[in-house]
C-alpha cells in the first residue's frame, strides 16, 4: 500500500504557483520573448560551414557545387543534341537508320547567320517572366528616379501581377497534365474522353470563373481513375502533380486591379498614366507574352522518361524559340517510338533532366544554344553571359575594371573540333581570349589582325587578343569566378 501511495503522489505541490505561457500577439506566428536562446555562431562554426556553398573549401554542399565544377554543364545542350543524334541513328554508333523525317527535323534545328539575332531574342524572352512592354515601361519610369512611395507601390504591383501570371501558367500546366493523362489512359475510352474534355475547359478564357466546379470535377474524376484497373504506379505519381499545379493558381484578381489603380494615381504625367493603363489592361487580358513562355523548374525531374508531358515541356522551355521547339519535338517523337531500347530510354531521360535543370538557380547566368549552318559547315554554339562581370573584378581585387559584361562561348564545329571563346566587354572595348585545338593553334594565331578588322565598323574595338591551346574543357566555376560567392547559408540556430 505504501508503494501505491508513493506512485500516485504528485511530484509538484498542489499549492505551487503555475507559470502562464506567454501567448503570441495577434498576427505573430510565434513569439521569441527569450532572446537568450537565439545563438549566432562565429564565422567558422560548424553550422555556417554546413550551409555555405563557397567553392574550393571542404565544407561545401556537394549537390550544388558539382554543377559548377562539372565541365559537361558548360556544353550541356550541345551534349544533349549529340546524345539525341545517337538515339535516333544520325551518328554511326549503331545499326539504326534515321528516317527522312528525322533528318528533316534535325536540319530544321539549325539557324542561318541572318536568323541569329531573332533566335537569341526569342530565347532571351523565355528566360524570365519579367519581359515585355509593360515591364520595360516600369523599368524606364523607375530608372528615371521616383519617390519612395511610387517605388513601394511598383513593388506591390509587380508582386500582384506576377501572382496573376503564375496562376495563368498553372492552369495551362493543369490542362497539359490532363491531356497527357488522357493519352496514358486511352485504353479506357470513357476516362480518356472525360480527361480531354476537362483539359479543354481549363484552357477556356472563363476557366478562372469556373474554378470551383472544375476543382470538384477533377476530384471526382481522379477518384474514378484511382478505382480503375488502369491505375498504376506511373499514374499514381502524376495525380499529385496535377493537384500541385492547381494549387499554384492565384485567385485574388481584385488585388491586381487595386494595385494597378493605386500605382496609376501616383503618376504625375497624364500621358504616362494613359500609357500605363493601356499596358496594364493588356497584361490582365492577354498576359505578358505568348502562352507557356517563361521558365519553370521542378525538382521532380528524376525518371522523367517514364512520365514526362512533352506539351508542358514545350510550353515551359521553348518560349517560341525555333531551336528549343525543334529539340523538344524531336524528343517527343522519339519517346513515342515503341521500339525504344532501355539504353536509349535512359539517354532520353538524361536529355530531359538537362532541359529542365539548365539554366537553374545554381547557374544564375543568361544561357543560349545556337546550332549554326554556314557555307556548308555545321556547328553548335552554347553561350553563357554574366551581365554583372564587374563582380568578378571585385572578387579578384581589381576595382578599376568598371562595368563589365562577361561572355563565354563554347562551340563545336563538325570535322574541326571544340573551341572556347571568352570575352570581357568594357564599354566599347572587348578583351578576347580564344582557346582552340592544338592542331589549329598555328592557323588561328595568325588571325589576330583579321579579328580586329571584323568588328571595326561595329562601334566596338578589341583591346587584348589572346589565342591559346585548349588544354581541357573548363567548368563554369573556372570561368565565372563569382558563382560560388552568391549563396550564403543560414547561420542562426534557436
Amino acid at each position: 500500500m505504501a508503494d501505491i501511495l508513493r506512485i500516485t503522489t504528485p511530484l509538484i505541490s498542489r499549492n505551487a504557483a503555475q507559470l502562464q505561457q506567454k501567448q503570441p500577439a495577434p498576427g505573430e506566428v510565434f513569439s521569441l520573448h527569450d532572446l537568450t536562446r537565439v545563438v549566432k555562431p562565429n564565422p567558422q562554426s560548424e553550422l555556417l560551414m554546413q550551409n555555405n556553398t563557397i567553392a574550393g573549401q571542404s565544407f561545401t554542399v556537394p549537390a550544388q557545387v558539382e554543377l559548377l565544377r562539372d565541365p559537361d554543364v558548360m556544353s550541356g545542350y550541345i551534349n544533349d543534341i549529340y546524345l539525341l543524334m545517337e538515339v535516333v541513328g544520325l551518328l554511326p554508333l549503331n545499326n539504326k537508320t534515321a528516317t527522312s523525317e528525322i533528318v528533316q527535323m534535325f536540319e530544321a534545328l539549325f539557324v542561318l547567320p541572318g536568323e541569329i539575332v531573332p533566335e537569341l531574342l526569342r530565347q532571351e524572352r523565355a528566360s524570365s517572366d519579367f519581359k515585355g512592354d509593360f515591364f520595360d515601361f516600369l523599368r524606364t519610369l523607375l530608372g528615371n528616379g521616383s519617390d519612395p512611395e511610387t517605388v513601394v507601390s511598383a513593388l506591390r504591383l509587380l508582386k500582384a501581377v506576377n501572382g496573376r501570371l503564375e496562376g495563368q501558367q498553372a492552369l495551362r500546366s493543369v490542362a497539359n497534365n490532363l491531356e497527357y493523362l488522357a493519352r496514358s489512359l486511352s485504353p479506357s475510352r470513357e476516362l480518356s474522353e472525360k480527361l480531354a474534355s476537362l483539359a479543354s475547359r481549363f484552357r477556356r478564357d472563363d476557366a478562372p470563373d469556373m474554378l470551383p466546379s472544375l476543382k470538384a470535377d477533377i476530384n471526382t474524376l481522379f477518384r474514378e481513375i484511382e478505382s480503375s484497373i488502369l491505375f498504376n504506379e506511373k499514374i499514381e505519381k502524376l495525380l499529385p502533380l496535377v493537384l500541385y499545379n492547381l494549387s499554384r493558381y492565384y485567385q485574388n484578381s481584385d488585388t491586381v486591379t487595386q494595385m494597378g489603380e493605386q500605382f496609376a494615381e501616383l503618376l504625375q504625367s497624364e500621358q504616362e498614366k494613359q500609357e500605363f493603363l493601356s499596358l496594364f489592361e493588356s497584361v490582365l487580358l492577354h498576359g505578358i507574352k505568348d502562352p507557356g513562355n517563361g521558365p519553370q523548374h521542378d525538382d521532380r525531374s528524376s525518371s522523367l522518361a517514364d512520365g514526362v508531358n512533352f506539351d508542358d515541356l514545350l510550353d515551359r522551355q521553348s518560349g517560341g524559340s525555333k531551336v528549343m521547339g525543334t529539340l523538344i519535338r524531336l524528343l517527343a517523337r522519339e519517346y513515342d517510338n515503341e521500339s525504344l531500347t532501355d539504353a536509349s530510354k535512359a539517354k532520353l531521360d538524361t536529355i530531359i533532366n538537362s532541359l529542365l535543370s539548365s539554366p537553374n538557380n545554381f547557374t544564375p547566368l543568361l544561357h543560349y544554344i545556337l546550332p549554326l549552318q554556314y557555307d556548308g559547315i555545321k556547328s553548335y554554339a552554347e553561350i553563357w553571359i554574366n551581365p554583372n562581370g564587374n563582380e568578378e573584378a571585385e572578387v579578384s581585387g581589381d576595382s578599376s575594371a568598371g562595368s563589365d559584361i562577361h561572355f563565354m562561348i563554347v562551340f563545336d564545329i563538325t570535322g574541326i573540333g571544340r573551341f572556347e571563346a571568352e570575352l570581357f566587354v568594357r564599354g566599347q572595348t572587348i578583351d578576347f581570349l580564344l582557346l582552340c585545338p592544338e592542331e589549329h593553334l598555328k592557323v588561328f594565331s595568325k588571325m589576330e589582325s583579321s579579328f580586329r578588322r571584323s568588328i571595326q565598323d561595329s562601334g566596338y574595338r578589341f583591346g587584348s587578343v589572346k589565342i591559346n591551346k585548349l588544354e581541357h574543357n573548363r567548368s563554369l566555376i573556372e570561368v565565372f569566378k563569382t558563382l560560388p560567392y552568391r549563396r550564403m547559408g543560414i547561420d542562426i540556430t534557436v
